[in-house]
């Protein structure tokens, strides 16, 4: 006697099992509704991953790429059961970073360069790549650099005084102070979040 289980149904496509698992990955910070998780039946002989950020058309509110297949179970009757899994591009936002010992540039005027512990935000943005990205691959992301202070036009003369000749300028410095305006003070850094979505992160402190 076969030990086959009996299966109705056709299973040779995929025969999605259950609703969608929502996830919300970066509460606080973001209340998005991001992840989703389904669990799939089909013959074994008939598997075919689909391809890295496939759009699933069935999620609205944002179109939703293909992040992962999981492994494939056996469940009897030349059947497997395995998950899929779709994320949305999440849209930029800020977190804190805590504090962080800065050293703000002198000033030719009579100002020394001063360090200082100053609230650190984190700028991050996110970015699809490869099959349906905004880029190919994740290394044509753009860096953000921080902040470099050199003097005649000349990156290779830093410096850590402001002056007329400075770049940038002493008097283009003391207007971002004046307004408060958020200076990048290392280059950016990219890494992944889920699937092909990558995140880049800015580091900003305040002008002082």
């Amino acid at each position: 006697m076969s030990n086959i289980k009996y299966r109705s149904g056709d299973f040779t496509v995929a025969k999605a099992i259950g609703g969608y698992r929502h996830e919300s990955p970066l509460l606080p910070f973001s209340n998005e509704v991001l992840v989703f998780h389904q669990d799939f039946m089909q013959l074994s002989g008939s598997f075919v991953a689909l391809d890295y950020n496939t759009i699933n058309t069935d999620i609205g509110g944002g179109t939703a790429y293909l992040i992962n297949e999981s492994p494939r179970e056996d469940v009897g009757g030349l059947c497997v059961r395995w998950t899929r899994s779709w994320a949305r591009v999440p849209s930029t936002y800020d977190m804190p970073g805590g504090v962080y010992l800065y050293e703000f540039p002198g000033f030719d005027t009579g100002r020394d360069p001063i360090v200082l512990p100053v609230a650190l935000t984190i700028h991050r943005e996110f970015f699809l790549c490869g099959n349906n990205g905004v880029f190919t691959q994740w290394q044509d992301i753009p860096i953000n650099p921080g902040l470099k202070i050199y003097e005649d036009g000349d990156p290779t003369q830093k410096t850590n005084i402001l002056s007329s000749t400075s770049t940038p300028t002493l008097s283009a410095y003391q207007a971002w102070v004046n307004s408060g305006t958020a200076i990048q003070i290392e280059d950016s850094k990219i890494v992944p979040w889920r699937g092909s979505i990558f995140v880049r992160d800015d580091y900003l402190v305040t002008a002082q």
